[in-house]
């Protein structure tokens, strides 16, 4: 698997080795796959205005993978696809590799495997004032029920102090979430080393506490599952299939064309419909699923909040080895 240097500063040593300097994470196409998915800003349809959109926006984050990144030497790099876009195409894909790479500090370095975009959270629930200031870009949830605050930031190319400068400001702009002090603020930055090739990497810091101005926010747990999960709801006009597993019940939905399958636990997902009371969410927090799972014999990978990921053969090491345009080729 390739892996994404990383260096994390200002972090207690009682959060573990993880945290405390410059190491690798270990992560697969699957991973970064999952982690695209399970975090974001808005829905297609968000965005459009048409239903129809929502049907795509996974296949549009697949190809934005795809087609933008690749493996070189053990790390993740560029493509040529992505060199050769204009200034604001590449400031969108840096934005969407930035959230990416969040999701995966957060789960895998920070154990909070729950991350959703407070402007989607306002979306839906128009109670977190929050006007006119810059804030953070995400809010966590852990196993424990405690809140983290993450801010995230991407780079088209090398490393800008001033923009973790600005992460670091904007995670101090939230005092309280539902009247308790988050557990963490982390600021994230992902960019690509100077190096030749040049390769995708993470900067970790966990800045200072909140600012005197900060605001409050009541974030409702229930709410926000079903916020997480909505995007996992499997259109009725796309068979699902279903996987057994250890007792458990997974709806996958296959995509041919990109060779990729998603799927969600189902009993997580009936949870996160419902959430009529606060037995829902305990369920799916207390779900024992601390880090990943190989289903070897599904070709599937679980997560810790119950979602599964399994890649064919177009997204295999050797092919993620080449320029997008030659993968088809072999």
């Amino acid at each position: 698997m390739p892996n994404i240097p990383y260096h994390a500063s200002n972090f207690g040593r009682y959060q573990g080795r993880s945290l405390q300097g410059s190491n690798n994470l270990s992560v697969s196409w699957p991973d970064i796959i999952w982690a695209s998915i399970s975090v974001g800003k808005l829905d297609l349809a968000d965005v459009f205005g048409h239903h129809v959109f929502s049907f795509r926006e996974h296949q549009m984050k697949y190809y934005l993978i795809y087609g933008n990144l690749m493996q070189c030497s053990g790390t993740i790099c560029k493509t040529s696809l992505y060199n050769s876009l204009d200034a604001t195409e590449k400031g969108f894909i840096s934005y969407f590799i930035g959230m990416m790479c969040a999701k995966l500090v957060s789960t895998f370095l920070l154990r909070v495997p729950w991350l959703i975009h407070l402007e989607k959270y306002k979306m839906y629930y128009n109670n977190l004032g929050l006007v006119g200031k810059r804030y953070p870009d995400l809010i966590g949830l852990d196993r424990r029920g405690d809140w983290v605050v993450i801010e995230a930031k991407g780079r088209t190319n090398a490393f800008s102090q001033n923009a973790m400068n600005n992460a670091k400001q904007q995670t101090r702009a939230l005092r309280h979430i539902s009247g308790r002090f988050p557990s963490l603020r982390v600021a994230t930055e992902s960019y690509f080393d100077s190096c030749q090739p040049s390769a995708l990497s993470i900067q970790v810091c966990d800045p200072d506490d909140y600012d005197e101005q900060a605001e409050d926010v009541p974030i409702d747990i229930g709410q926000m599952m079903k916020i997480y999960y909505k995007p996992f709801s499997i259109p009725p006009d796309i068979p699902a299939r279903p996987v057994e597993v250890r007792n458990r019940t997974f709806l996958v939905w296959d995509d041919e064309e990109f060779g990729v399958s998603i799927g969600i636990d189902k009993a997580i997902l009936k949870s996160a419909t419902l959430m009529d009371s606060p037995e829902n969410y305990s369920y799916i927090l207390t779900q024992e699923i601390d880090t990943v799972v190989e289903i070897e014999e599904h070709n599937l990978r679980l997560y810790p909040d119950g979602i599964v990921v399994g890649c064919g053969e177009q997204w295999n090491e050797e092919r993620m080895r080449l320029e997008p345009q030659r993968r088809f080729r072999t």
